[in-house]
């Protein structure tokens, strides 16, 4: 997504004008549908490229992508950007975006397959905490008609809209899919002694 802070980011102004949605609330865009389905922060990296590292957290968002377009290609990884009281900025690029089936990082995209994409920032522990604030932002570029020079030539990518959101927090046993499951509550077998 390049710089962002030279767009205003998540300037408190451009954020305020945005359209607000919820978790899983999804955003159409020019490019891409996506929603996210969840943010939380984990001490595991969530992927098999990277080991978990003592005092790094992972700020993980979690969401649902599908390329609208009629050709693959690798804007995916620059939809999704967050902003952690300063800390994580919408400048700042994730560390990973992977594919939460495969766990391995994203490349182009084919159109009209949804996937599931890990957006994952990699910040020191003692910097961001459970509970915090986080603002989500989705980003879109738009189509330059009569570019001069290419004949798909694509803005800079701009926010569209923003979810505000509370970071959970997600221990290793809680992550993947069981994580979404509740427990099964079977009753206890009454012929056991």
């Amino acid at each position: 997504m390049g710089l962002l802070a030279a767009l205003g980011g998540f300037a408190e102004a451009t954020t305020r004008a945005l359209p607000r949605v919820a978790l899983a609330e999804r955003v159409e865009g020019d490019e891409v549908v996506a929603s996210v389905a969840s943010i939380y922060l984990t001490p595991v990296a969530p992927t098999d490229t990277a080991s978990s590292e003592d005092g790094i957290v992972y700020i993980v968002a979690e969401a649902n992508i599908e390329n609208s377009t009629t050709r693959a290609h690798h804007f995916v990884s620059e939809v999704i950007r967050v902003d952690v009281e300063g800390l994580v900025t919408p400048s700042i690029e994730p560390t990973f975006v992977i594919d939460a089936r495969s766990g391995k990082p994203v490349g182009a995209v084919q159109p009209g397959l949804p996937l599931t994409v890990l957006f994952v920032w990699a910040v020191a522990t003692t910097e961001v905490e459970a509970g915090g604030e986080i603002l989500i932002g989705f980003f879109e570029r738009r189509e330059i008609a009569d570019d001069p020079i290419f004949d798909d030539a694509r803005s800079a990518p701009a926010a569209i809209a923003v979810v505000e959101a509370t970071l959970d927090e997600r221990l290793p046993a809680q992550q993947g899919p069981a994580a979404q499951e509740p427990a099964s509550q079977e009753p206890a077998n009454r012929d056991s002694p």
